[in-house]
Parts: structure tokens; sequence; C-alpha cells
């Protein structure tokens, strides 16, 4: 078995059914000049992977600045469109995207855990960083974007252990909020927590719990050393999902005893 591929403490926390309902693993790095030359040698290399893939789609991402002077607006300057390349699998379970300047892998429900997405990470890695001839990577990252769907009974401060305190006239209204904490910061990595109350649907209230890691000072553009950093790093963002919420709180997401 490798080794690389295996996680720590996030593999012992189990979750039925988690809320993830998607689950990101980036990698960015500078603009590579290989792009129009490669673009098409790219596109068969990844096609000849393992990859249950159905349809294709590129997007074409446009950047907006805005020089504001004075607390208002006073320019604004696009910039040049930047191709993105989305290849879905056949159920749209789990996606895989790459550029000029980046690639991911996309993971939609149902979510199972990181050891079963990292072997796609690592030969789109491969490929993409090979034929693009990348030297650097810029920053690594881990996105995961929970949806809970509470009852009214079932109360925020029952569910996180982060929720603002709000005053009782305010509280029983149900006002929309949106919480950030940066709740872990050292010399390779910062995590931010987002808190979004999303409203109601049907009968039950709505947040998203948004966890983003992201790496600080990382530059190898080896394959293995992006893959151990994925799997060193990952307990951060379970630990992070574990502290959001209170014990009740984990026990409603699926937490198993």
């Amino acid at each position: 078995e490798d080794h690389n591929l295996r996680t720590n403490t996030a593999s012992t926390v189990k979750y039925d059914n988690p809320p993830i309902i998607e689950a990101i693993f980036e990698v960015y790095f500078p603009v590579s000049n290989k792009w129009d030359a490669h673009k098409e040698k790219l596109y068969k290399s990844l096609r000849s992977l393992k990859f249950d893939f159905d349809k294709d789609e590129t997007i074409n991402l446009q950047r907006l600045s805005v020089n504001i002077q004075g607390g208002k607006p006073v320019s604004t300057q696009q910039s040049v469109p930047v191709p993105r390349v989305r290849c879905w699998n056949k159920d749209r379970s789990l996606m895989f995207q790459y550029g000029q300047d980046m690639l991911a892998v996309n993971v939609l429900p149902v979510y199972e855990s990181i050891e079963i997405y990292l072997p796609l990470l690592k030969d789109v890695c491969d490929i993409v960083l090979s034929t693009l001839s990348v030297k650097s990577i810029n920053n690594l990252g881990q996105r995961f974007i929970n949806e809970i769907k509470a009852t009214t009974a079932m109360t925020p401060e029952k569910i996180f252990a982060i929720y603002p305190r709000l005053p009782d006239q305010v509280r029983s209204k149900h006002p929309s909020f949106a919480l950030q904490v940066e709740t872990t910061r050292d010399t390779s990595k910062s995590v931010a927590l987002n808190l979004e109350y999303r409203g109601d649907q049907a009968e039950n209230h709505k947040y998203l719990l948004d966890i983003y890691l992201r790496s600080l000072m990382f530059s190898s553009a080896k394959t293995d050393d992006i893959i151990a950093w994925m799997v060193n790093e990952h307990s951060c963002v379970v630990d992070t999902f574990e502290a959001a919420l209170t014990k009740e709180g984990q026990k409603f997401c699926g937490k198993r005893d």
C-alpha cells in the first residue's frame, strides 16, 4: 500500500452521510507559456486516464479589478480571458479541471474520504505539470463546503460552537449572517472557516459551513510533494469542522459513536 495516500487522524473521524456538498483539491502555479502549444497534447493525455468520462466543457474566466479612491470606484480593468477545461464523470459526482495556471479535482455528493480521490489528483498532477513544464507552485488548497439543514426545533446554538451571540429579540427573527474566522495560521498553512445562514428551505433552516485550507510558502512542483502536503495537512480541515460544531451538532451531522 502506498503510504503517501494514507491520512492520519482524519481517517479515524467518521460521519454517516456527511453534509459535504462539494470538496475541492486544487493546485495553482504560475501561468505557463506552454499552454497554446501543448493544450491538445494535454487534452489527449488526460483523456487516457482511467476515469468514467462524460461531458467536457471549456469556460473562459475573466477577473475584474476595481481601483477605489476616496471610498469610490474610479476605474475598472478586465483581465484577458483564462480558459479552464472541465471533465465530468457520467453521474456528475466527480470532476477534474485544468488550465494554464491551475488544476483541481472537485468532488460532489456523495463524498467518501480523501484517500479515494488522491490517486486521480496524482494522475492529473503528473500529466499537467509535466506537459506544461511547471517548475514551481504558487499555492495548494483544500476546500470543503458543507450544507447543514436544521429543523426549527434544532436551534443553531445547539449545532454550532461558533454561532454568534445575538440579543433575544434579534435571534428570534433568525436574521441572515455570515461569520468568517481564521482558525489556523503557521509557517506552512492557513485555515479559514465561513459560517453563513442561507435562509429557510421548506421546514428547515439552511447553513453553509465552508472550510478552506491553503498552503503558505509551498513551491515544489513534484507530484509526490503535493500529495504528501494534501495528506499531512488534511487533518486541519477535519479538526476545524469538529471544532465548529457542538457535540450535539456533530451527532446531528452523522458522527458515529
